[in-house]
């Protein structure tokens, strides 16, 4: 049975928890209510009836309700020549005092649909509550006879039983909405579980490609194949590669957690841009590519360091993928990076910002990755699509 709860998903044990739980919340409420009201009931009848017989509250509350009355002869029938008329339930709680009623104490008689508390006592007993229509009935007949005070609470208990049925359908409503919230959480808890555990695989795989390469530099020098210098080199430019993949891993990691504050100003889209582009002058030219700016005038509200971070590794992606063509366009609400070159399949655009997603060149999709955090981050949105001969990345931009 443990083996079969622990092996239960996590969606499910969430949503099992969560109607459990508030079954059981609703379940107390409910009980501690019907608790307290039934005695609230029994309470206040008993003061009722306490004072419609003359007698001092025991619980010292006052009464809240008027008593019935009753005469019943010494075999508990019902003195008929004394009353102006009794009712069907008159007669059903005659029958049950003949049965079951002590004397002098408050008790609760279910007949059927109707639950009563009453209290009998001989009618010489309480001369205080002796009916005036029952007629001067002298101190011999009244010791022959009981006098009985009846409360009819069925109402009061119909309310209480109506709350418990709406109750029910609030731990019906909750049970499933619980689950239902239970089965989402659960969901989000085992994707990022996934999420994680790739991550250390995916990381794991990504570390040991340059670490493999530097030792392997290593090696060539300590077995004499391989220059020193040439080795050094290749040792510094994998060390090179891993720092920055430990930094985009850190980059990730600071995004999810939650620790980037954005620090917001007002800026010139259109010389942020170019700012940008700055850094990669050597690459554009190295690659002999023809860069087209087509900026209209507009400010902008953005964290310079951070957005200048993303849109760095989107322009860096667009160059070293074009062939030909590098275009940035800006039109007052959208900020669009577009290159020529060899073209991703339909299938595989959604993706492009997808983590550890290797390309052909054996990107690992951090830099664009981050990209979609940061942007997102802000409030914009960044997305993809294929128009014609060019690919095309879009910053959907909140002026």
């Amino acid at each position: 049975m443990r083996e079969r709860a622990a092996a239960l998903p996590t969606r499910w044990r969430l949503a099992l928890l969560g109607a459990l739980g508030v079954a059981l919340a609703i379940g107390a409420a409910c009980l501690a209510l019907n608790v307290f009201e039934n005695g609230q009931i029994a309470r206040e009848a008993e003061s009722s009836l306490d004072e419609a017989l003359g007698w001092e509250a025991s619980n010292g509350m006052p009464a809240t309700r008027v008593a019935n009355y009753l005469l019943l002869d010494e075999d508990f029938g019902l003195v008929e020549d004394e009353a102006l008329w009794y009712a069907e339930l008159d007669e059903r709680i005659a029958a049950w005092c003949a049965h079951s009623a002590q004397p002098n104490a408050v008790q609760r008689a279910v007949l059927g649909d109707v639950t009563c508390y009453l209290e009998l006592t001989y009618a010489d007993e309480a001369p205080a509550a002796y009916p005036d229509h029952w007629g001067p009935a002298s101190q011999a007949a009244r010791r022959e006879r009981y006098l009985v005070a009846y409360i009819d609470v069925s109402p009061q208990l119909a309310f209480v039983r109506a709350v418990d049925v709406a109750f029910g359908v609030i731990a019906l409503v909750g049970c499933a909405l619980a689950a239902w919230a239970g089965l989402r959480m659960g969901a989000r808890i085992e994707a990022a579980d996934e999420a994680q555990r790739k991550l250390f695989e995916n990381v794991s795989h990504e570390l040991k490609t340059p670490l493999a390469a530097a030792r392997g530099y290593a090696e060539a020098v300590q077995e004499g194949v391989m220059p020193a210098d040439e080795a050094a080199q290749g040792i510094v430019r994998e060390t090179d590669r891993m720092a920055r993949l430990v930094d985009q891993i850190l980059g990730l990691a600071r995004l999810d957690a939650g620790a980037v504050v954005l620090r917001p100003e007002r800026v010139e889209l259109a010389d942020f841009v170019q700012d940008c582009l700055m850094p990669l002058e050597g690459a554009v030219r190295a690659k002999g590519l023809q860069v087209e700016l087509e900026l209209a005038p507009g400010e902008v509200e953005l964290d310079p360091e951070l957005m200048g971070h993303a849109l760095e590794n989107v322009l860096s992606n667009a160059v070293r993928h074009a062939e030909r063509l590098l275009r940035v366009s800006f039109d007052g609400q959208a900020l669009v990076v577009a290159n020529d070159g060899t073209m991703p399949r339909p299938e595989d655009v959604d993706h492009l910002f997808d983590r550890f997603r290797t390309s052909e060149g054996g990107s690992t999709g951090l830099g664009l990755a981050i990209a979609r955090e940061v942007v997102e981050l802000h409030g914009w949105q960044l997305g993809a699509r294929l128009e014609g001969e060019l690919l095309c990345v879009r910053f959907q931009v909140r002026v």
